[in-house]
């Protein structure tokens, strides 16, 4: 909260860096599994939830855990994403590698497991899922989750044990068989937030911090048109501008 603070109050970009760099494996993570391994559309995830962070910081210092939002987020920008994608299939085979897997998942366990992990965990409280963003995705241990929710160490440790039993009740009803007490969490520690690539990790704060910056009409032509959706979207923000220039000029 002392880096998100920073940024919030004083514009410190160094302050917003370090948190994209604490945060970005579990967004990633967390993009990559709704968008079902597509490496360029994750990324167009990550950097869009990073941009909206940035831009809405502000709000943002008053809640406890900014791992939750962000996770919650993750999912609403990869949601509609993945549907402006599926309007545009033709512009999409422009990039092979987004049909590549991304991740070795050759753990039967984590396989039958991360289809169902991210509705799984928005099903949840959101203080159930911000002690598991903490503990698992974050990695922090005991005595950092309870200072980051306002809590001692033991009921630090006692509220993730309940979130997990909740969300191994829920993984089990959507049909993983593998949400037992001794797989989950090593399954979540392991697979739960690898990190993110390099380059996208080096490019994501500079290009948050200038499109949250930047009118809405310019973010396109700041995304290096990763998707085919972003130059279809550009292309035709050009030709209504375009066909609206005559109109106008008739009417004066």
């Amino acid at each position: 909260l002392t880096l998100l603070r920073d940024y919030a109050e004083r514009g410190s970009e160094r302050a917003f860096a370090a948190l994209v760099g604490r945060h970005m494996p579990q967004v990633y993570a967390a993009a990559l599994r709704r968008v079902n391994g597509d490496r360029a559309l994750a990324a167009d995830v990550t950097q869009t939830v990073f941009t909206d962070f940035a831009r809405k910081a502000p709000t943002l210092i008053r809640i406890k855990v900014p791992g939750g939002w962000l996770h919650r987020h993750t999912g609403f920008v990869a949601g509609k994403l993945v549907a402006r994608e599926k309007r545009h299939r033709v512009l999409e085979q422009e990039a092979a590698v987004m049909n590549t897997p991304t991740e070795p998942t050759e753990d039967p366990a984590w396989a039958a497991t991360a289809p169902l992990l991210d509705a799984a965990l928005d099903a949840l409280p959101s203080a159930d899922r911000d002690a598991l963003v903490l503990r698992f995705f974050e990695r922090r241990d005991f005595r950092a989750v309870g200072a980051a929710l306002g809590v001692s160490d033991d009921t630090a440790q006692k509220r993730v044990n309940r979130a997990l039993d909740k969300l191994r009740g829920l993984l089990t009803r959507r049909g993983s068989g593998y949400g037992t007490a001794a797989v989950l969490p090593a399954l979540l520690m392991t697979f739960g937030a690898p990190p993110a690539p390099a380059a996208l990790a080096a490019s994501v704060p500079g290009k948050a911090l200038a499109m949250a910056a930047a009118r809405p009409a310019g973010w396109l032509a700041l995304l290096h048109g990763t998707s085919g959706w972003q130059r279809a979207a550009a292309g035709l923000a050009a030709v209504v501008v375009a066909a609206a220039v005559p109109v106008v000029w008739q009417q004066r």
